[in-house]
């Protein structure tokens, strides 16, 4: 079902859409239908306001970089998060599916490193993600060589 020129759509934050009229899609007849993007705004704005935020997908290899997050769409797609674009309802066309709980947790982490906001604390210790694992692991490994070390 096309929500095209239908302001009152309950999208959700999390929620995959396709985005008519985006960028070089709108003059490609073959991408009629749009573009697919998250929506990341507030449920609290997407209820009051005309227009959501949206990051968009992409199937084509990008580079690895720590704003972008692996979400499944209809095909594997990476969010490109260090974009975020602000488009009207009516622009919202077919739904395609909500993003898990896992893939929104890389979309966030991506957000905060394009706007440069540190991860949030849990108990002291920073949000698991793969730098800060691998960081721990080398720091835990080289305080052990350097007691070993000391210890001799």
């Amino acid at each position: 079902m096309a929500y095209y020129m239908n302001k009152s759509v309950p999208a959700k934050r999390g929620d995959i859409f396709y985005i008519s009229n985006s960028k070089c899609y709108a003059t490609d007849p073959s991408n009629a239908e749009g573009r697919p993007a998250i929506v990341v705004s507030s449920d609290k704005l997407n209820e009051h306001a005309d227009v959501v935020e949206v990051v968009y997908l992409t199937t084509k290899e990008k580079r690895l970089m720590p704003t972008h997050a692996e979400v499944l769409c209809k095909i594997p797609s990476t969010a490109l998060c260090e974009t975020i674009y602000t488009v009207n309802k009516d622009r919202l066309g077919d739904f395609v599916r909500t993003c898990t709980d896992k893939e929104m947790e890389g979309v966030n982490a991506g957000i905060l490193c394009s706007l440069g906001i540190a991860a949030p604390v849990v108990d002291g210790e920073p949000v698991d993600n793969s730098i800060t694992v691998e960081r721990n692991l080398y720091k835990h490994l080289y305080e052990d060589l350097l007691n070993k070390i000391m210890a001799r």
